[in-house]
Parts: C-alpha cells; sequence; structure tokens
C-alpha cells in the first residue's frame, strides 16, 4: 500500500493501493503488447493503466520475475518493450469496480486488481504522489486503520475485509480469476454533525437519497472538507435488526444477453436479518452462478425460488440448492428444473424477519409466479423492465395483470431489464398496452385481414425478421381470446401464420355476448 502525499488534492496522506488515472498512452498498443496474458478486451487499458501506476509510484515492475527498479524519467512502456518485460496478467484478476457518488466534487471509476507476487521486494516511493510505500497483509493495514494510525478511505476498507477472508495470495486469485464482477456506486448524506455519511446500497435509507436528494452544496461542502482535512468518511452502521427494516436486494445479472432475454436474466440475492434467498439463478453459466456465490457472502443462504421454469430462468436452481443445501421453491417442474418444495397461489417462504409471498401469475407461461415482499414485487417475465412480454394466454395474461395491479406494490424488480420504481403506473401501462393491441388486431381483422400473417403484416409492421415467429405467437393468442370472446372465428392452418380468420358479426354471437 502507498501514501498519498501531503500536498494531494484529494484525500492527502491517506494509505491506498497504488494506481491512478487511466492515460491515452495505456490504450495505445505499446501497452497492450506489454500484458503477458489473456484478458477481456475492455480491461487492456484498465490492466495496463494499474501496472504502469505501480511502477511510477512504487519502483516495483510486476512482471516475471518481479523487481524493484525505480523508472526515473522514462517510459514505462518504451522499457517493458525494448527490455523484452511483460507484466504478469496471468498472476492478476479483476477484483473490484468502485464508482464515485454522484454528490462528491472530485470522482473516480476505479478497477481493482489483484496481482500475485513471487519474492517479497521494497517498494521505493516516487516522493511526488506518494511518500511511503510497504507490502502488508490486509490484517495488518485494517489494525493500523482501527488504531488511527492510518488513514484509510471507505472504499480501501471494504476492499481490506474482502482480501482478509483469504489465506493467501494464490486463494485470492483462484476465487476470483472467473469471476464476475459487479459495480459499487454509494451514495452520500450529511449527519445531522456535518460529518459525511457513505451509504451502501442495501442499508436503510439508500432508496431515500435517490428519491429525495440532498442539498447538492451541503454535500459538496461536506466532501471538500474530508478532502482537505484528510480525514475518511465514516460508513453508514445498520441499525439493530427490526421486523420493520427493509430487506436489501442485489442484482446479479446474467451474461445471457439476446433478443428475448434483453441486457441478460435478472438474478436476486433479498436479504432479511442475514438470511438470504437466491431468485431466478438462471441458466448453468459457471460466472454468473460464482456472481451469485459472491453475493450471498455473509448471509446464511435458506432457499432457492424460481419464478418459472424458462431456461433463462430455472435451471442453475436444482444445482444450486444441492450445493447450498437448502430448498429449491418452484410452482411446477420443468425440462431443466424440479422443485423440492411445491408452492402454489398465496404460499408463503419464510426468511430472516421477512416472507416472501407467491403470486401465480398465468399467461406468460402457465406455471409463471410473481413474489411479493411487502410493498416490493419481484414479477420474473410478468412485467419485464423496457420490454413488453412473449405470452402463451391473453386472457389469463390480462386476468394476472389485474391481479398484481389490485396488490398495489411500490416498486417492481423484474426478471430482464431495469428496476421499475413507479410500479403502479408501469402496471397500468402494461394492461393499456394489452387493451391496445386487442384492439390493434380486431382492428387489422376488421378491414381485411384474413390470416394470421396477414394480421402480423398490419400490426407489426416493420419488424425485424428475427422476431416474427413470436409476433405470430403473440397474434396467436390474442385471437384465441377474441375467438373465446365469440369476436372472430379461426379455421384451419395450425400457427404458422396460414390460419384463417374472420370478424365474427354481431348477429352470430352468443346470446350472452
Amino acid at each position: 500500500m502507498v501514501r498519498r502525499s501531503s500536498t494531494a488534492r484529494f484525500m492527502a496522506g491517506a494509505w491506498v493501493f497504488p494506481g491512478g488515472v487511466v492515460d491515452p498512452e495505456d490504450h495505445e498498443d505499446a501497452a497492450l503488447q506489454s500484458l503477458a496474458g489473456t484478458f477481456e478486451p475492455e480491461l487492456g487499458p484498465w490492466l495496463a493503466a494499474a501496472f504502469r501506476e505501480v511502477v511510477e509510484e512504487t519502483g516495483v515492475w510486476l512482471t516475471d520475475p518481479v523487481h524493484v527498479e525505480p523508472l526515473g524519467k522514462r517510459v514505462v512502456f518504451d522499457v517493458a518493450l525494448a527490455e523484452s518485460r511483460r507484466f504478469a496478467v496471468a498472476r492478476s484478476a479483476y477484483f473490484a469496480n468502485w464508482i464515485t457518488p454522484t454528490m462528491v466534487p472530485v470522482r473516480f471509476d476505479a478497477r481493482f486488481f489483484i496481482v500475485g507476487v513471487d519474492h517479497k521486494v521494497v517498494p521505493i516511493p516516487d516522493e511526488r504522489e506518494v511518500d511511503a510505500a510497504e507490502f502488508v497483509s490486509p490484517h495488518e493495514a485494517l489494525r493500523r486503520a482501527e488504531a488511527g494510525n492510518w488513514l484509510v478511505p471507505f472504499p480501501t476498507q471494504r476492499t481490506l475485509h474482502q482480501l482478509a477472508k483469504f489465506a493467501s495470495v494464490d486463494a485470492a486469485l483462484g476465487e476470483w480469476q472467473n469471476r464476475t464482477v459487479v459495480s459499487v456506486q454509494p451514495r452520500m448524506r450529511v449527519a445531522d454533525d456535518g460529518s459525511l455519511e457513505v451509504v451502501m446500497p442495501g442499508d436503510p435509507g439508500f432508496d431515500d437519497l435517490e428519491d429525495v436528494a440532498p442539498d447538492p452544496a451541503a454535500l459538496a461542502d461536506a466532501a471538500r472538507a474530508a478532502a482537505k482535512k484528510g480525514h475518511p468518511v465514516a460508513e453508514v452502521a445498520p441499525p439493530p435488526a427490526t421486523p420493520e427494516r427493509q430487506p436489501r436486494v442485489e442484482l446479479v445479472r446474467a451474461p445471457n444477453p439476446g433478443p428475448y432475454t434483453g441486457p441478460g436474466t435478472n438474478s436476486y440475492v433479498i436479504e432479511s436479518g442475514g438470511e438470504a434467498l437466491v431468485l431466478d439463478p438462471g441458466p448453468v453459466i459457471p460466472v454468473h452462478v460464482d456472481a451469485i456465490r459472491v453475493a450471498l457472502s455473509g448471509f446464511t443462504p435458506v432457499g432457492v425460488v424460481v419464478t418459472h421454469t424458462h431456461p433463462d430462468h430455472a435451471p442453475a436452481a436444482n444445482g444450486l440448492g444441492r450445493e447450498l443445501d437448502v430448498p429449491v421453491y418452484g410452482f411446477a417442474c420443468g425440462d431443466e428444473f424440479e422443485p423440492t418444495v411445491r408452492i402454489e397461489d398465496g404460499s408463503s417462504i419464510p426468511f430472516g424477519e421477512s416472507q416472501l409471498i407467491s403470486v401465480h401469475t398465468p399467461g406468460h407461461t402457465a406455471d409463471h409466479v410473481c413474489f411479493r415482499l411487502g410493498e416490493y414485487l419481484f414479477t420474473g417475465d410478468h412485467i419485464m423492465g423496457g420490454s413488453t412480454v412473449i405470452i402463451e394466454d391473453a386472457a389469463a395474461y390480462m386476468a394476472s395483470l389485474e391481479k398484481v395491479a389490485a396488490l398495489e406494490p411500490d416498486h417492481l424488480y423484474p426478471g430482464h431489464g431495469s428496476e421499475l420504481p413507479e410500479a403502479r403506473e408501469v402496471i397500468a401501462e402494461y394492461i393499456a398496452h394489452r387493451v391496445e393491441r386487442e384492439r390493434q388486431v380486431m382492428a387489422a381483422v376488421s378491414s381485411g385481414a384474413r390470416t394470421i400473417a396477414e394480421v402480423v403484416e398490419v400490426v407489426y409492421a416493420g419488424l425485424d425478421s428475427s422476431l416474427q415467429m413470436a409476433a405470430v405467437m403473440q397474434v396467436h393468442t390474442q385471437l384465441i381470446k377474441l375467438k373465446n370472446e365469440g369476436r372472430v372465428s379461426l379455421g384451419s392452418g395450425g400457427v404458422q401464420g396460414s390460419t384463417t380468420v374472420r370478424r365474427v358479426e354481431k348477429s352470430e354471437r352468443w346470446p350472452d355476448n
């Protein structure tokens, strides 16, 4: 770790990890050629910057073997290429990503990397950016911080606590080399005594800071004062667990983007009173399951819950349940899923100080279930962020929308896309969309469309060809609803677009219509 110079404009005198800004040279071929090992292309400049900054600040070349040689006025990557030095990417792992709260006047988007060193060396501080440097264990660094001997910023302390869990560097590397890193962006507020507090996602009051932002001038003044004095910002301590404490929800998004999954499947780790449930663990993708394990760290897992059996939501559930030795909850069996505990409408799944209540919502699939947690509603594929839903049964889906509307939730956590804080407005929009889609289908039939394909051409004009079959299925299920209501008549032809359809005149309808 290094101690920032007393003349630094931000966190002067603080003990931190070596690092700095990604410079234009870190994007150049010379920088990327100096990295020995495979890495994600988007991480290349960040890795190059990390290795360069360590050399510039401490003289430590994290090559194979590691050695110490102050840089002087030379350029790191020129030396590396001229002398065939390569930085040890193979002995590194991407560990964390912290983004400074928006209200702080000096902000960073910082990536943290672990790098294994094959033997102990003595770093030499450059006396410009840093005036002290030493190798120190996470436990010792935390001891010095707690004793008041070292000033250690909040993100650095959090990272040290994570590192302290590992018995060795190899253990940490083995744990993190295949994990997905989730970005962390805390929020800030000014306490009654004028000090600056950091509020982490899931902590009490975190969501309130988004809805009712603290006074920016007050936050900026407090941040400047803290930076000028060299004082660390204090973490908000969670209050004692009470039944009123809001459960914390952590999103872990699967790396399975696509036309039907959007940015990927949303898995959730939901914690209350130290116990946690995993909801929709998604497909069996090792890095994604690893990320779920990370999100569970520090909590006692008590169950795995599935909204429906589609392959982007359920297949990882049984394996994770066996690994964690917890029940797996679901409404029905599927091709790659078999619940150990069958739930029905209104089932309660207790955990910690809370309970998850199932709400059977057929329509997208017959087995689909949403889950209510106080004012939260986990909607799976019943309602999605940024998209409408493919449905199997239009009548059942509309009834299910009305059912969740009656619950009057405040916040929706969907199976794909972003969280939806304006829950009631979103549900009303979904209902209005289904009513409008039905009107469009009926209008197309009334105007002369005689097959499903012709209805699709009218209702989904200009649709991408990759979504054409989905549109055919949607029109077909809408027509089934209209047929059951006696409003259209369907002929033969299957579901591929050739089924004949005509409007049923009022005189032909059933007496009660």
